[in-house]
Parts: C-alpha cells; sequence; structure tokens
C-alpha cells in the first residue's frame, strides 16, 4: 500500500501490485531491474520477463527482474472513470475526429471528476510509488527499462530522486521537454514523414503500389468515406483502412497486410482475393471478447487521461485545438491532425502538476537512449531534446528504421542496450546504427 496524495502521508491508501522474479545466479548479481512499457498507464506488472526476451536473454541472471502496474492501473487499484465508448474513443490521442468531440471530451472530463483517485493519480505519483518500492525492496538504486511513454517515467524518477538510478535504458523517447499537448502534436508530422519513408520500402518491393502511394492512400481513404464499399459483409470504412496504416506505421510487420488491403481495394495486380484478405484480417472478436476489452480500453484511457490531463499546459479553449488540428491535417494529411484535437484534458478539474522535466545533474553515463528515426509516435526530434537536456549522463543510439520501438527490433541498438545494461559499456558518444 502507498499513500494516495504523497502529500498527507498518512492518508487513504491505494495498493500497488508487484511482480519478482529472482536473479538465478546469485553470485553476479547486481540489483534490481524495473520495467514499465509506457502509454502512460499500460499494465507492467510483468514487463521485466518480456524485456528480458527482447534482449536476448541474461538479464533475468543478474537481476531481479520487477514489475509493478502503476497505480490505477490493472491490478494495481485499477481506476474508471465511466466512460462511454464514445468518450473513452475521444480520450485516446490517436482516434479519428469526430463532429461531437468538444463535448464528449467535456463530459469524459466531468466523469473522471467523480473519482478523486483518478485525480492523484500523476507521473510524479507513480515515480514516488516506484521509489517505494525500491525502499520496500531494500535496494539503494535500482536500474530501469522504459518504452515510449515509460521513459518519461524514468527520467521523471531521476529527477526526483537523484542518485537513486543505476543504469537506464529509454527506448522510444518521449520530448520530456515540453508540454504533454506540445509532444503529443509534434507526432503528426512524423505520423506523416513515417509514412513517406515505409510507402518508399514498399513501392521498392513492388512498384505495382506507386508511383505515390502517399496520394493513393489518402485517395483512397476519401473513396471510402464517399462510397459504399463492401468487404467481407459489412461496409469499408477508412476508420478501418486508417487503422490497417496505424499498425503498419508503428511496426514494419503490419506494413504487408497494409500493402495487401490497398492492392486488393484499388485493383491492383496481384491483389488478393476477398476471402483471402478476410482471412489474413482475422475475425472479428466475439461479443464476450469485445466488451472485454471494451472495458479494459476504459481502464486504460482512465488512467492515461489522469497522469497526462494533470499537465497544467493543456489550453482550455476548444477554438485552439480545432486550429490546430485544422492546420495539421492539411500540412501532414496522413495522420489527419489528429493528434492536435480536443482533449477531455481541455476541461479536466483535477490538481495541476507541471511535467518534471529531465536534469543533466548528476552521474555520467546514467542513460542509453534507443531511438527509431522514423518513429511517428514518439518522434526523433523529440527523442533529441531529452537527449539533450541529460547532457552528459546520456548517450543515444538512433536507428535508421520506422516505427515504435527499438529493442528486439534493430540489432545494433539491442546490442547497445544489452552491452550496457549488462556490463555497463556504454557507446563513447552518440551512433547511428
Amino acid at each position: 500500500m502507498v499513500p494516495l496524495d504523497y502529500a498527507d502521508p498518512d492518508g487513504p491508501t491505494v495498493s500497488v501490485r508487484v511482480s519478482k522474479v529472482p536473479a538465478s545466479d546469485p553470485a553476479r548479481r547486481r540489483g534490481i531491474l524495473i520495467t514499465n512499457p509506457g502509454g502512460p498507464g499500460a499494465p507492467a506488472l510483468f514487463n521485466a520477463v518480456g524485456v528480458d526476451g527482447l534482449i536476448g536473454g541474461g538479464l533475468a541472471q543478474v537481476y531481479d527482474l520487477v514489475g509493478f502496474d502503476p497505480r490505477g492501473v490493472h491490478a494495481s487499484s485499477p481506476l474508471s472513470c465511466g466512460l462511454t465508448a464514445e468518450q473513452a474513443r475521444v480520450a485516446s490521442v490517436d482516434a479519428p475526429v469526430g463532429p461531437d468531440d468538444d463535448d464528449l471530451a467535456e463530459q469524459a472530463a466531468l466523469a473522471c471528476a467523480a473519482h478523486p483517485e483518478v485525480l492523484h493519480t500523476t507521473m510524479d505519483g507513480i515515480a514516488r510509488d516506484m521509489d517505494s518500492l525500491r525502499k520496500a525492496l531494500g535496494e539503494e538504486t535500482i536500474s530501469y527499462y522504459g518504452t515510449s511513454g515509460g521513459t518519461s517515467l524514468g527520467t521523471t524518477y531521476d529527477a526526483l530522486f537523484p542518485g537513486r538510478l543505476d543504469r537506464a535504458v529509454l527506448d522510444s523517447v518521449d520530448d520530456d521537454t515540453v508540454s504533454w499537448q506540445e509532444a503529443f502534436r509534434a507526432s503528426n508530422a512524423a505520423i506523416d514523414a513515417r509514412f513517406v519513408q515505409l510507402a518508399a520500402r514498399l513501392v521498392g518491393q513492388d512498384p505495382t503500389l506507386g508511383p505515390d502511394l502517399r496520394a493513393r492512400y489518402l485517395a483512397l481513404r476519401e473513396r471510402l468515406d464517399q462510397d459504399t464499399v463492401i468487404f467481407d459483409g459489412v461496409r469499408a470504412t477508412p476508420q478501418a483502412l486508417g487503422a490497417l496504416a496505424d499498425q503498419a506505421l508503428r511496426s514494419d510487420a503490419a506494413a504487408g497486410l497494409f500493402a495487401e488491403a490497398i492492392r486488393y481495394l484499388d485493383g491492383l495486380p496481384g491483389a488478393p482475393t476477398e476471402a483471402d484478405l478476410a482471412a489474413r484480417l482475422g475475425p472479428e472478436p466475439n461479443p464476450a471478447a469485445a466488451t472485454a476489452a471494451q472495458a479494459d480500453a476504459e481502464r486504460i484511457a482512465s488512467a492515461f487521461l489522469a497522469i497526462t490531463c494533470a499537465d497544467p499546459s493543456w489550453s482550455s479553449d476548444p477554438a485552439d485545438y480545432a486550429l490546430a488540428q485544422a492546420r495539421d491535417a492539411a500540412a501532414y494529411p496522413v495522420s489527419q491532425g489528429v493528434r492536435a484535437s480536443i482533449s477531455p484534458c481541455a476541461f479536466w478539474a483535477g490538481p495541476r502538476i507541471p511535467r518534471t522535466p529531465p536534469t543533466g545533474q548528476g552521474r555520467a553515463g546514467t542513460f542509453l537512449l534507443i531511438q527509431n528515426r522514423f518513429d511517428p509516435a514518439t518522434p526523433a526530434a523529440g527523442a533529441q531534446h531529452t537527449r539533450e537536456a541529460l547532457g552528459a549522463r546520456a548517450v543515444m543510439v538512433t536507428t535508421g528504421r520506422g516505427g515504435h520501438g527499438v529493442l528486439g527490433v534493430d540489432a545494433c541498438a539491442t546490442a547497445a542496450a544489452r552491452a550496457f545494461l549488462l556490463d555497463g559499456r556504454l557507446p563513447a558518444h552518440d551512433i547511428d546504427c
């Protein structure tokens, strides 16, 4: 149990569920490794075991692998604002823009305001929980691996608890030098840049997709919005095609399915049959599974809002979001400007806590940052800002890849992370893989 509000340590408490796998080679044990997969607000109870697999094994021999669901998440006093499916949709930074989003965003914020525990689920609070966990385990320091929103947890912990961080790997790095609103909006440009990079690769593999796959995709999206196209018994929508594009932008492994959908919808040579493409897409979830998934999505959305909306920099004027979204949709049409659109954070009623910026004060060689150059979710430019703020304490390894998530995908960057966490060896300077 930890305090709901660290300013009131003797007040109400919340539970934080923890997992621990002791180091299998006690003679080589160097401490504990805590991990977080991001979100922010994603479950993390068993994430450390998965990180060991991605890095090629070896961590479990020398570290106690420790996981914990952040407060308000999954097994740790899970939050729920009681959001409807549409309110949970508008809470997502990747949701397509809708005509009623202003009202839905305000409704979502009001729903969350009715739950005091939501208002105390902040990044600072989660970092303080992590230090309570360190103390409970009797450790002087921790080592850390965080992905995406989990990188912000790493820099926040380090700034709040100087000297307590031993070795930290930040994968797909948030820009912790700006507000959440600014960081999210910067992804609109990164989404388009990643699409261009991915399109060049796909057209290189199959010229029938070209010469301008970006223009083809945008035209298809518009056609699906205007015309009724039936696929596998239901209407094909621009949102469904956009979801396939989002998956491809985040991972090259999903690019082939996206290309097949483009071939089918545009009747290109070599296109799959409707039955073959439907089989590759897989069946719709059964009603029970869909209901469970919706409940999980609502809880994740509640935690995400609690953490990100605490930032006082969010604009409270809906017109600001409409203008930014329209400008970004025009400049970066693949993105549709979604990461600038209205958020429940515009109407947030909870305590406002500024983001804790990364610090350059502390031991050199604390951080290894690994980053894809064409990351659509956490842009490389923002990662560079965080790297610069950390100064001599950090080294960054940048890959030429696209997608979100580096460990276990790029061999060069994964080897650097392995060498650092296992042996403390860092590159002498920033490098490109």
